[in-house]
């Protein structure tokens, strides 16, 4: 889907549809933090703490791959530009954005300025020796969800498939555990270690335990206290255990989920809901909503001293001091949600979350370890030593030697108007965007933004310099007069994605598993009856649609057929991309699979984040996808 030449590309920018608006020159966000938030943009400067790759590099494209090779950088769809990249996975898949990783980090631990472990979804696990960060990650992918440590260079970590491990300071060793999952550690010491768990609260030394089942839901917290510890599970329940009687009393609240528990020995604090903020005194709990708001507070953390922070959703942080209320307004929001608060004192204090949000305050004030833009990316495009990502309406999303660069787009006047969905990458420097009634052109050295009546979610040229696109209703062609004109009719059912080959045949796929085939100047239907197809691409005769579940179909001299490869069960491919036959990348959430010509290969990708967007060009590919991921191979 990402071929052709749009010979008509200035005609299109100049159609009476289009708005003739300047994009502003590319800013590559080295302002100072403050500025750049005031600006209203999501950008952040590096820190000089991003950790070098391996070597790896991508293409791109509207998919993703999982091969490796032994390049920094280059190939015709990069220009020869080699941009910064951060941690690798095993099959050489790196990031780009954001830097130096993407997962979302669930834990942090830190005992020093020189000393701070973050842990996340994907196996992601990294240490910070207060010059540069060191790669820890566990391998398989697995889900890391609570870290502890006892001050004394001890650190344990728990996580999925009952994994407890603890860090004796030069490496990792595994303890003794049943197979569950762990969402959180405490302790009272090192000999009392205190662990939630699917069902279970556990508590023991490390190497022999006790366990309690309560009936229903998972334990996300625990917090070892007044002769047992309290709890908070995954349906908005909070209780206290008793360990000698081993009883549960319920703790009743004013509502919605509690996410974390902290307490200084004396007295208790919760965070929940809604901004959702308990107190317990050791005789009676009290219950408020600290400022106004429906966020929910996910994190807790004291100095011990009366001073709290509280950090969450949409990225807000609030320092509340002993007096029993906010001290002043929330410091600067940043745009992921933050989902765990932990350090040594309040000039070393850190806030990790999704998108692989890492704050650290000293100094009191806060700055973030690592760049790059965190918006939701849906599509990328390559195309004349230039690879772009597209997502909000209002920006395009650039790869530079200096990273990932965010732009602005012409301002569209256009109430309705969505994200974009596709793009396309011409090879007369030329890039096409369509998405939720808005499209965007570049030709002539400008970038040009208008809305569109149909709504698009793939576009494609043919070598003729004929423009379609797929949408709600049916498949669109692009009129000499400046307007989409619908060509083909699906009442009722939507097309997600349209290509070609320069034999003049095309394939339209969408909802309810609808394929269109376009061959001799007709359609005809070539429905295979799976749930949904979301994107095509092919070379020659051949062609490949993929959608869900777990469908990658392959069309060939017989008609459509499913690959007969063992893909995940209930997977949701996205995405589909090649440079040939012997050369197709399929992608999807947290997933990529590889097609050499004779068999299908599942990609190590490094993350579990959702996967939209993929090109390449022959040497490189680069995959896009959620909170602004971005992979290179």
């Amino acid at each position: 889907m990402r071929a052709g030449l749009l010979q008509n590309a200035l005609a299109l920018a100049a159609a009476p549809t289009f708005f003739g608006v300047l994009v502003g020159a590319c800013r590559n966000f080295d302002e100072d933090l403050a500025v750049c938030r005031s600006a209203g943009r999501c950008g952040a400067p590096p820190d000089g703490a991003v950790v070098s790759d391996s070597g790896s590099d991508s293409g791109s494209g509207g998919q993703n791959d999982g091969g490796t090779d032994g390049g920094t950088d280059g190939g015709a769809a990069d220009g020869g530009i080699v941009a910064p990249s951060g941690l690798c996975s095993s099959a050489g898949i790196c990031w780009e954005n954001p830097l130096p990783q993407g997962n979302p980090l669930l834990a942090v631990w830190s005992d020093s300025p020189s000393d701070t472990w973050v842990a996340g979804l994907g196996g992601t696990l990294m240490h910070w020796d207060g010059g540069g960060w060191a790669d820890h990650r566990v391998s398989g992918g697995v889900g890391l969800r609570g870290l502890w440590g006892d001050g004394a260079g001890r650190v344990w970590l728990v996580g999925e498939q009952g994994l407890l491990r603890r860090w004796n300071g030069s490496g990792w060793e595994d303890l003794p555990a049943p197979n569950r999952t762990f969402h959180d550690i405490r302790a009272n010491g090192p000999a009392e270690l205190w662990v939630a768990g699917d069902e279970y609260v556990h508590w023991g030394d490390g190497t022999s335990w006790n366990e309690a089942r309560f009936d229903a839901g998972y334990f996300l917290k625990v917090w070892p206290a007044d002769a047992g510890a309290y709890l908070a599970d995954d349906v908005g329940r909070m209780f206290h255990f008793d360990s000698s009687a081993r009883q549960f009393t319920s703790i009743a609240h004013d509502g919605g989920a509690i996410w974390d528990i902290w307490g200084d020995g004396e007295r208790l604090w919760v965070a929940g809901d809604s901004r959702l903020v308990g107190e317990w005194t050791g005789v009676s709990w009290a219950w408020e909503r600290w400022t106004s708001g429906t966020e929910a507070y996910r994190a807790i953390w004291g100095d011990g001293s009366g001073n709290l922070w509280l950090a969450g959703e949409g990225g807000n942080l609030l320092r509340l001091d002993g007096g029993g209320g906010p001290s002043w307004p929330p410091e600067p929001p940043y745009p992921p949600t933050l989902l765990d608060l932990e350090g040594s004192d309040q000039d070393n204090l850190w806030a990790v979350g999704t998108a692989g949000t890492v704050l650290q305050r000293s100094d009191g004030g806060w700055a973030r370890h690592g760049s790059g833009p965190w918006s939701d990316l849906n599509a990328v495009a390559c195309g004349s030593g230039r690879v772009l990502g597209f997502g909000p309406r209002q920006w395009i999303f650039e790869r530079s030697s200096g990273g990932w660069v965010r732009s602005d787009l012409p301002v569209v006047p256009c109430s309705s108007c969505g994200d974009f969905y596709d793009a396309l990458g011409l090879p007369d420097g030329g890039f096409v965007a369509v998405g939720g009634q808005i499209q965007a052109v570049y030709a002539g050295g400008q970038w040009y933004a208008s809305p569109i009546a149909p709504g698009l979610f793939g576009v494609w040229a043919s070598k003729d310099g004929e423009l379609w696109g797929a949408g709600s209703g049916g498949l669109y062609s692009y009129s000499e007069v400046g307007n989409w004109e619908l060509a083909l009719q699906t009442p009722n059912l939507s097309l997600n994605d349209v290509f070609g080959n320069d034999q003049g045949e095309m394939w339209a796929v969408g909802t309810g598993g609808i394929i269109r085939h376009r061959i001799d100047g007709g359609w005809i239907g070539e429905d295979t009856g799976t749930t949904a197809l979301y994107a095509v691409w092919g070379v020659g005769s051949e062609a490949w649609a993929v959608g869900e579940p777990a469908t990658v179909l392959r069309r060939g001299a017989s008609g459509w057929s499913q690959v007969p490869a063992q893909f995940d069960p209930g997977a949701r491919f996205t995405g589909v991309w090649g440079s040939g036959p012997q050369d197709v990348w399929v992608i999807g959430t947290g997933l990529a699979y590889h097609f050499n010509g004779n068999q299908w290969s599942k990609v190590d990708v490094g993350t579990p984040n959702d996967l939209r967007g993929v090109c390449g060009d022959g040497k490189n590919v680069w995959m896009v996808g959620e909170l602004g991921t971005v992979l290179r191979r």
